[in-house]
Order: structure tokens, then sequence, then C-alpha cells
């Protein structure tokens, strides 16, 4: 395998880490990488830049296009002297962090790439190779390097042909779901809390942000969490819709997120507040109907797809009249949902650029790592399929 248009970048501040990841974004370095592929180097090498300084203090990245026979990727390499991973296994477990990292972390490196090497040791430094393919079919299995470890999955191609859409419903809709929640720098708890709750084909899905930050913001989501999820108990066994007919259209599902609302706000009262957005998904009849107060945001992933609107108001504080909104899934539909953690300009900008059928793990990652540090964040996507 042979390396060509090599660039290195020294590592010793956290500004280094931003021009070696931005760089990736300049059309005249490695033409011809797909907007998708750009985004997720460029997470890459910000994952790794940021565990340099963290734990090695310095170091560096280097990155280089490399070629074997037809096919042509992208290889990042991150070295530095510090005290090497002491638990690698550990390290590779999702969602864990010892600090004021991405949280994403190394899993979050190894599904978007195709390949991953590591080489550590107490006392020895770390160094870490990640090559992600970007010409032709990605490799099978191996390298030449110690402890590959396999991609998380097929990595699927950029713009692919669409699906054909069809109004007929063979089947109940079944839904696939990651979330991502982070605590604000340097808070060690999250003011923001996701729900997915499910009673037989109907799923309640939502996302609370407790005002503010630290544990009371904490505090105040959890118990609006534990009131909706009390109360939806309470609404299907007495409908009885996680064994009987599926829930009827358009109105009682109104009624039921109005209700959901109601019961947040209430639990809400006396705290210093949260805005929240709640789905109701009828898999049976692939519907999707949606209320939110407060600056949360929900959206279809694609260009052009829909997106919802929350009202102004805060939970315990000034509640509106909720507005319900309906709309049809489809087969291989992707929703997010999102606290204003993340800026609604980049969510948008992203689902512009990036495949929506993009595996699932890596898009609410890919989310996450354009999330404010500044603030709590939480994703929670979803995806219909058979």
């Amino acid at each position: 395998m042979d390396n060509v248009n090599t660039r290195q970048y020294r590592i010793q501040r956290r500004s280094d880490v931003q021009i070696a990841a931005v760089s990736l974004q300049r059309e005249d370095y490695y033409p011809g990488l797909s907007a998708l592929d750009r985004t997720a180097l460029g997470t890459v090498i910000a994952e790794l830049g940021t565990n340099i300084l963290k734990y090695g203090q310095q170091g560096s990245i280097r990155v280089s296009q490399v070629e074997d026979g037809h096919r042509v990727g992208i290889l990042v390499e991150a070295a530095d002297q510090g005290p090497g991973i002491p638990d690698l296994d550990r390290a590779l477990q999702e969602h864990y962090t010892t600090g004021n990292t991405l949280g994403l972390g190394l899993p979050a490196v190894k599904r978007m790439t195709d390949e991953l090497g590591i080489i550590t040791g107490p006392g020895e430094g770390t160094e870490v190779r990640a090559l992600r393919w970007v010409r032709q079919e990605p490799p099978q299995t191996g390298s030449r390097r110690t402890t590959i470890l396999p991609s998380a999955g097929p990595r699927l191609e950029p713009n692919p042909e669409p699906l054909p859409e069809t109004s007929v419903v063979h089947a109940p809709c079944q839904l696939k779901l990651e979330q991502r929640i982070r605590a604000c720098y340097p808070e060690r708890v999250s003011g923001d809390q996701v729900l997915a709750l499910q009673q037989g084909d109907l799923w309640l899905l939502g996302v609370v942000d407790g005002c503010g930050h630290g544990p009371d913001a904490h505090a105040v989501a959890c118990a609006v969490v534990e009131a909706l999820q009390q109360r939806f108990t309470t609404l299907t066994s007495a409908a009885g819709s996680g064994s009987g007919p599926p829930l009827a259209p358009a109105c009682p599902a109104e009624e039921w997120l109005t209700d959901l609302l109601r019961t947040a706000h209430e639990r809400a009262c006396g705290s210093r507040g949260a805005a929240i957005g709640l789905s109701l998904v009828d898999g049976q009849r692939r519907d999707l109907w949606f209320s939110g107060i407060g600056n949360t945001r929900i959206l279809q992933f694609k260009p052009r797809g829909w997106t919802g609107v929350s009202r102004d108001g805060q939970l315990g504080d000034r509640f509106p009249t909720p507005m319900v909104q309906h709309f049809p899934l489809h087969d291989t539909d992707t929703v997010v949902q999102c606290s204003d953690g993340l800026r609604e300009s980049q969510v948008r900008q992203l689902r512009q650029h990036t495949d929506p059928l993009l595996p699932l793990a890596a898009l609410a990652d890919l989310l996450m790592s354009q999330a404010s540090r500044s603030d709590d964040a939480s994703v929670l996507v979803m995806r219909c399929q058979h």
C-alpha cells in the first residue's frame, strides 16, 4: 500500500487540532472526497487530536492518501508520548470517556473508518492508525498492523439511489434507535435527558432539556421523564394498545400528546423549568405526531425533508396550547430529535450533505460531534424499517 500526498501536523494546543481537522474541508486537499467523507475524517482527526492533548500533552497527526490496487483511502495516524492507554478494551466501549472530550472517543473513530490499529503500552505512548476507504469497495478484513479492529458493519456509499416509496403498508414499521447525551463542560451530569418508550406498535420518543446546567437542570429533566413514563403506561394500559387494535388516527394522538405535555408541565412546576419535544409513533400505520415546547427540534434527515416546529414556552412556567403536527413515515426514513445543544443551522447543513442511510450509530456520533461544548446536548435518532 503506497502513501502519497502526506500532510503532517504538530499538536501542541487546541488550535492545532482545529487546523488539522478543518484542512480536510479544503477542496484542494484530497480532491474528490464526498462531503460525508470530509465530515467523518474531520471528526476522526478532532477526536484523535483531543486525545493527544488530554493524555500526551503533545504529539503529531499525519494525514495521507493511500492507494492499494484499485482502492484509494485516507489514512490518519496520531502519535503521542503520553502514559499510554491502561485499559484498551474499556477505552473502546461505547460512551466511555474520562474527561472533557467530545465523549465519542475511539468507538466513534472505529465506526467512521474501515480499519483501526492501536499500539500502546504503559509509559510507551500511543499510536493510532485509522484508515477510511473513499474509492471502490472497503476491504473485507485484515491489515498489516497489530490490534486491528473490524469496522462496525459495511459503510454505505454516499448518495445512493433513492428507494421507491409506496403507500401500501405490508407490515408494521419497526423502529431502530440511537441516542447520545453529553453534559456541558465542566459539569458532570447533563440537564438533557432522552425518552424512548414502547407499548406494542406504539412508541413515545422525546428530548427534555432542563433550563440551565448542572445538578438542578438534571434533576428537573429526570423528574419530567419519570412522570412521562408513568403517564404513558397509564394511557396505553387503559387503551389496551399493547395487545389490542392500533391507535385510531389523528384525534387520539393529539389528545395523548396534549395530555403528556400537560403532565410534564405540572411535574416541572416549582422547578427551574425545561424545554421538551415529544413524538408519538404508530408503527402499525407508520405515522408520527410531534409537539414541542421551547427550543427543541425534530426533522427528517434527508435533503428537503420535513421539519417540525416547537411552540414558544417553558415547562413549569409558560404552557402554550400544544401544536400537534403529523408526518407519515416510509421505509428507511430517518428522523432526528435534539436539544438546542446542536444549532439548527448545523443540523440542516449536515442533512444536506450526509448520506441519509448512514448507520445510525455513526450518524448519532456525527451529530454530537457538532454540538456546542458550552451547553448540554442530546440527540435521538430513529429509523423506520421492516
